[in-house]
């Protein structure tokens, strides 16, 4: 067998656990899911995901953002998950100040502020 054929788990090695930590799955609203990964910087703990996986958007519509999304974060223990309902807007509708999203409309990128939920949650803390 030569290289190109044998491209599965074994060339390219084993993906590390602590990789696997950071991505989560997102559930919208209506039902939609998509992923997302954390950045823990030294401003915050950032989820990074795309536009679509916090609002109604595509390339010819603007965005409107949900009023929140179900993140499934995978913290060490194996087949067990997390989930935690992060709000994206006020009770007034607003948005709130720790969504960003990439400020060019084609580009598909959002930015959410976690740091609190992290902090508030002692079991999510372990994953990073």
């Amino acid at each position: 067998m030569n290289e190109s054929e044998n491209m599965g788990q074994d060339y390219i090695g084993r993906i590390d656990e602590r990789m696997l930590r950071i991505i989560v799955n997102i559930t919208t609203p209506d039902g939609s899911t998509g992923t997302g990964f954390i950045v823990n910087t030294d401003k915050g703990i950032f989820l990074i995901t795309n536009k679509h996986m916090i609002g109604k958007w595509s390339l010819v519509d603007p965005l409107v953002l949900f009023d929140w999304v179900t993140v499934s974060f995978y913290p060490a223990s194996p087949y067990k998950s997390i989930k935690q309902q992060i709000y994206l807007k006020n009770k007034a509708g607003e948005v709130l100040t720790g969504i960003k999203t990439h400020p060019q409309h084609e580009i598909d990128i959002a930015v959410i502020n976690i740091t609190s939920i992290y902090e508030e949650n002692l079991e999510l803390q372990e994953i990073m």
